[in-house]
C-alpha cells in the first residue's frame, strides 16, 4: 500500500516547525510579514512568481519550491531536531 502525502501540507507543516526553531528566518529570506504557513507559501509564490495560467498564485509549486530549498540547504544550515530539555539538565 503507498502512501501519498500532501505536499502542501509538509511544506506547510515544515514552515511552522522552521518558524518555532528559527523566529523570522523565513520572513527574512522571503521578504513576507507572514507568520501563518499558508501566508509564507503566499508570500513564496509571489517571489518566485509561481503563477497558474489564469495568474492565480500556484501554491503547489511554491510548496515544491520550498521543500527542495530546505533540501539542498538554500536556507541556511538548519537543524530541525530539538533537544529534550531534560536530557540537556541530565548532562550537565
Amino acid at each position: 500500500m503507498m502512501i501519498f502525502l500532501d505536499r502542501k501540507m509538509v511544506a506547510m507543516d515544515a514552515i511552522h516547525y522552521i518558524q518555532d526553531l528559527y523566529p523570522n528566518l523565513l520572513e527574512e529570506i522571503y521578504e513576507s510579514g507572514e507568520v501563518n504557513p499558508n501566508g509564507m507559501l503566499k508570500a513564496i509564490a509571489k517571489k518566485r512568481n509561481l503563477l497558474k495560467a489564469d495568474s492565480e498564485l500556484d501554491l503547489k509549486r511554491a510548496a515544491e519550491l520550498f521543500l527542495t530549498e530546505l533540501r539542498h540547504g538554500k536556507l541556511g544550515r538548519l537543524t530541525l531536531e530539538r533537544v529534550n530539555e531534560e536530557s540537556e539538565s541530565l548532562s550537565e
